[in-house]
């Protein structure tokens, strides 16, 4: 006689978020939380009497770290047991008592905060524009032309999203500071607070980085307004422009080694090959958010496909003429 079994695996709709947390988003309004939905689920199941076990699943090649779907873990454990309470308030103040220790502090503000950033990021650059196919393409702002030519449009394309990026920042901040607080404390689990230290700082760095854009059209608009009253005054924008690049440029540098080197304390490096067995990589039929490439820089490849490096290039080529023609 086979058994029968209740597959849990809940969130399909934001699986290729990094944190399974509280909130589904909908249009900007807080809708169902992702435990409301899974309470319901499970316990139905449970109390059905047609299921004799339940198997939780997770979507790890989706690029979450494994240790991040602890709480769904347990939630599948908890309400899959009889179906019977505790209730969502009492069951979410349990586990972070329970699983991180008396001391733990702030810990629904900390998955709260994290679940916007993760809706945040998802919308930024061509993430949304290649897992759904929504348009929503963010693009470099031009560079200057002929004798200093320029028409800024981008701060006006994209304020909206300037505007998110510089609500979010010390939201994020605020993440970090939890994260540093508990690892002071010596919580239980406190991996998982270096985990949701490097999350925050790599949507943080998102954020500086439309900041940074926005700073750099900036910077090249003062430059094409100051060209005819002051060229010192118009390559030192030229200068300010390149340092805002060279600068970011450099943040997501040292922002993905720390990722990387805190996912793999616990973890193989991620499309890692052996001397017997190379490791192979092609997409699957879902468009699944990390299989767009085969390591970690899935995390930042809607970053490198803007080419920065390639526009600094050509920003120092313009300033090496200007330099020459009028300095």
């Amino acid at each position: 006689m086979g058994y029968r079994v209740y597959f849990y695996d809940p969130n399909p709709g934001i699986e290729h978020l990094f944190l399974p947390f509280f909130y589904r988003i909908r249009r900007g309004e807080q809708v169902e939380s992702c435990l409301e939905n899974s309470y319901k689920s499970l316990t139905s199941a449970a109390l059905s009497g047609i299921y004799d076990g339940m198997v939780s699943t997770s979507w790890n090649c989706s690029g979450v770290h494994n240790q991040i779907w602890m709480l769904r873990y347990l939630t599948g454990a908890e309400y899959s047991w009889s179906g019977q309470g505790p209730d969502l308030d009492e069951f979410k103040e349990k586990y972070f008592k329970n699983y991180y220790g008396p001391d733990c502090v702030d810990l629904p503000e900390l998955y709260l905060l994290l679940n916007k950033g993760s809706y945040y990021y998802m919308d930024t650059f061509e993430r949304k524009v290649w897992h759904w196919g929504v348009v929503g393409k963010t693009h470099l702002p031009d560079l200057p032309r002929d004798d200093v030519e320029y028409d800024p449009y981008w701060n006006a394309e994209y304020k909206e999203m300037v505007e998110r990026s510089r609500a979010m920042l010390p939201r994020m901040d605020r993440v970090i500071n939890i994260c540093k607080t508990n690892l002071e404390l010596k919580v239980k689990h406190s991996y998982d607070f270096e985990l949701f230290s490097r999350i925050a700082e790599l949507f943080a760095h998102t954020c500086r980085t439309y900041l940074a854009l926005s700073e750099l059209e900036n910077a090249i608009t003062e430059a094409h307004r100051k060209h005819f009253s002051s060229n010192q005054t118009a390559y030192r924008a030229f200068e300010r422009a390149e340092r805002t690049i060279v600068e970011n440029l450099a943040e997501r540098e040292k922002i993905f080694a720390q990722i990387k080197a805190t996912w793999e304390k616990t973890q193989l490096p991620r499309g890692m090959s052996t001397p017997e067995k190379k490791y192979f990589h092609a997409r699957d039929q879902q468009r699944n958010f990390a299989n767009r490439r085969p390591d970690m820089s899935f995390m930042i490849c809607d970053e490198q496909l803007l080419d920065l490096e390639g526009y600094l290039e050509k920003l120092r080529e313009y300033m090496e003429w200007y330099k020459k023609t009028y300095l």
